[in-house]
């Protein structure tokens, strides 16, 4: 996972989105943060033969509620091109540890992590309880 780092325009998100870094981490999935700039770029890569991008964030919200729009490809020239963008991107960025997430959990981490879940929770409980119940145990 390529993902934005403490650079993001909004903090209380990205500390929220790096209370879920324990779990990817345990299950081998490897997470670098970009540092030059805030990225704000969706783009998938499966196993350099297949890729998407587009406005979804990959998110409840995104997948239940809002009108987004993704393309996705197995053309190798598509392929090619997000497959060097994720280069670029890996090469300017910082891999997190486990070790290292272990330790950066401050109180403020947690305060505004659990805020950010608590309210996006809110939210999307007051637009449609239903279609929400549909897909949230795909995100647990």
């Amino acid at each position: 996972i390529l993902t934005t780092s403490e650079r993001s325009d909004k903090k209380p998100v990205y500390y929220a989105s790096y209370e879920h870094y324990g779990k990817l981490l345990k299950g081998g999935v490897e997470v670098y943060e970009f540092q030059p700039s805030m990225t704000h770029a969706k783009l998938l890569l499966i196993d350099d033969i297949w890729a998407t991008t587009g406005s979804a964030n990959f998110d409840p919200r995104s997948f239940c509620h809002n009108e987004e729009l993704d393309i996705c490809s197995a053309q190798p020239k598509l392929v090619e091109g997000i497959r060097n963008t994720f280069e670029t991107g890996f090469a300017q960025s910082q891999q997190i540890t486990y070790d290292q997430m272990e330790k950066a959990i401050v109180l403020k981490h947690r305060i505004l992590g659990n805020a950010v879940d608590f309210f996006q929770w809110q939210l999307l409980s007051m637009r449609s309880r239903n279609s929400i119940k549909c897909h949230m145990n795909e995100f647990a």
